[in-house]
């Protein structure tokens, strides 16, 4: 049985937002979403965004050697930065268990409800990133800390 949710008929303002964070880092951020999806075992968004990388002039020696990037001599020092950052970032548990928490959660919400579900825990997750990205100085953790305990 397919139970997959159609998040483009159900939040189209969600999804068109996300869409809006891509436009500006070229190819770098192709080669970033293919390994992401490598990580996560996402072969649609491979998929996707490897027609998207070729387009746009990639390689077919580079998108293979994605996994080894770090020792590869494809990879400018730019890209190298970039895709480790995302490996070091990027960790969706286990896709294969997708399927039986979307048959149960549909038990409980109704395809709308669950499409922006899904996008509030991509934002949420997205906010994670960026938190743990900006790791404050010692000062400012004694700054927090002064200011919650007033």
């Amino acid at each position: 049985m397919h139970t997959s949710i159609d998040y483009a008929k159900h939040s189209p303002e969600a999804l068109q937002h996300m869409r809006g964070l891509n436009a500006y880092l070229g190819n770098t951020l192709n080669l970033v979403f293919i390994r992401a999806s490598q990580i996560n075992g996402c072969n649609y968004c491979i998929g996707r965004h490897s027609r998207e990388a070729r387009t746009g002039g990639e390689s077919e020696a580079r998108l293979s050697a994605l996994p080894e990037s770090q020792s590869s001599t494809l990879f400018d020092a730019r890209e190298k930065a970039a895709l480790g950052w995302a490996e070091l970032l990027t960790p969706v548990r286990d896709a294969r268990d997708v399927q039986a928490h979307l048959a149960a959660l549909k038990t409980h919400f109704n395809d709308k409800q669950i499409s922006d579900l899904t996008f509030a825990v991509a934002t949420i997750n997205a906010w994670n990133i960026v938190g743990v990205s900006v790791i404050p100085t010692a000062a400012e953790k004694r700054q927090l800390q002064t200011s919650e305990n007033r």
